[in-house]
């Protein structure tokens, strides 16, 4: 592993190869293969994930076993499990945590899903919180119905798509 980080060389992990963390506890557990972390806090809990990229302060955070994930921008991918998901922007798939497979690509681009799979969002605050049976919820009158619509429609399309 390289580091830039005083003291945050782990290097004497048996099996630590081919990782690259720069930034204060950057990548500073893990036994995995060919990640990339970058910035505070960049995957600071991944254990034995491999392939990741994390690029922004607190991106891929809570991620212990992850793979294949792409997390550009503060705290994107901060909560995720899940696996094969990519985000772009401040706080992008910030909640995401099972969900796996996600494209997100905006400022808080798909930041409320949580297990969600196989969702694209591109564009501020797409398919974010304001989407959701939570969302629905908390409307009434008209404002409901054409959350639930909206909602149904989405469910029908199987796959979710948004252009924000």
């Amino acid at each position: 592993m390289i580091s830039a980080v005083p003291g945050a060389d782990h290097t004497h992990e048996p099996n630590n190869t081919r990782n690259i963390a720069i930034g204060s506890s950057a990548l500073p557990v893990n036994t995995g293969i060919d990640n990339l972390a970058i910035g505070a806090n960049a995957m600071q809990d991944n254990t034995t994930g491999a392939g990741n990229i994390a690029i922004g302060s607190f991106s891929l955070r809570r991620g212990t076993t992850t793979t294949g994930n792409v997390a550009i921008g503060q705290a994107a991918l901060e909560s995720t499990t899940g696996s094969r998901n990519t985000a772009v922007g401040y706080l992008a798939g910030l909640l995401n945590t099972s969900g796996a497979d996600n494209v997100a690509i905006g400022a808080f681009a798909l930041d409320a899903n949580t297990i969600g799979v196989f969702n694209a969002a591109v564009g501020s605050n797409a398919l974010g919180a304001v989407l959701g049976l939570e969302a629905v919820t908390r409307t009434h009158g008209r404002s409901r119905l054409a959350a639930l619509l909206a909602l149904g429609g989405l469910t029908v399309l199987g796959e979710l798509t948004s252009l924000g």
